[in-house]
């Protein structure tokens, strides 16, 4: 993302899809009401909350970094 230039950069969609992505993997790794938790000793949650995790960090990465600009500009 940072080969392309910041006025070609739509920083709303970003910031959207980076947390949609992010409350997406809170689903997968977390306990969540109404969605059953797997056998913790089952390889298969182990897969599952690794995904998760990663997913979470690279839904961080697009959301840090765009959102602090933001945040610069509504104080």
């Amino acid at each position: 993302m940072g080969m392309i230039p910041d006025r070609k950069k739509n920083f709303n969609k970003i910031l959207l899809a980076g947390a949609f992505l992010f409350a997406l993997t809170q689903l997968i790794t977390g306990p969540v009401m109404g969605i059953p938790v797997p056998d913790p000793s089952s390889k298969a949650s182990f897969w599952w909350t690794a995904c998760g995790l990663a997913l979470g960090g690279v839904a961080g990465s697009l959301v840090l970094p765009y959102g602090m600009p933001a945040l610069g500009e509504n104080v």
